[in-house]
């Protein structure tokens, strides 16, 4: 028995993962580029991004978006963790294109939810529970020291979540690159 050829992507095919796509790395670069902006001058600013992530904790419209988002993540994750198994284990036949992308975006997805998982969620979580404390404009002394230790913590990360999504965003373009050619003249 002959190991069959993953399917061919079609350009509709592109549609749901570009919005995810778009999405998330919107979220990802506005929450970066604002911690940048916010770390550049401290003692000024830095009470703009405690208030960021108190407001981010309980997001008034975005968090019925993003529940809707996270009902579908889990049909998509278990698609695209298939789709690395198969490439992996030779389930499937495809390009070296579409295998290789496979995977990236099968090890890119494992890494995006255990960062947020088991980072990004916690140190969020120590920011908001200072917010109170570090959310006063003009910080000085020691209080603007623990709160830059704290919000220093989140830069990383943030950095780290908007690389993976790009990641991501690649790892489709590979995939629908990667398709193979197909003979209208063959049959399987």
């Amino acid at each position: 028995m002959s190991t069959p050829w993953k399917d061919n992507l079609a350009p509709g095919d592109m549609i749901m993962p570009a919005i995810f796509n778009s999405f998330f790395i919107g979220q990802a670069l506005i929450e970066h580029s604002f911690g940048m902006w916010a770390r550049a001058v401290p003692e000024e600013r830095l009470h703009h991004l405690f208030a960021f992530y108190a407001w981010k904790s309980d997001q008034p419209i975005l968090k019925y978006i993003m529940l809707a988002l996270l009902l579908l993540i889990p049909f998509a994750l278990g698609a695209i963790l298939l789709d690395g198994v198969r490439s992996l284990f030779g389930l499937r036949k495809a390009t070296t294109l579409r295998h290789a992308a496979d995977v990236l975006q099968a090890v890119t997805i494992v890494t995006i939810v255990a960062t947020i998982a088991l980072q990004v969620g916690p140190t969020e979580q120590s920011i908001v529970d200072l917010a109170s404390k570090c959310g006063a404009p003009r910080l000085a002394g020691k209080a603007l020291l623990a709160c830059t230790d704290t919000i220093s913590k989140i830069e990383p990360l943030s950095l780290a979540l908007l690389v993976l999504n790009i990641l991501m965003a690649i790892g489709d373009y590979l995939k629908f690159r990667g398709n193979r050619i197909v003979d209208e003249t063959k049959t399987d």
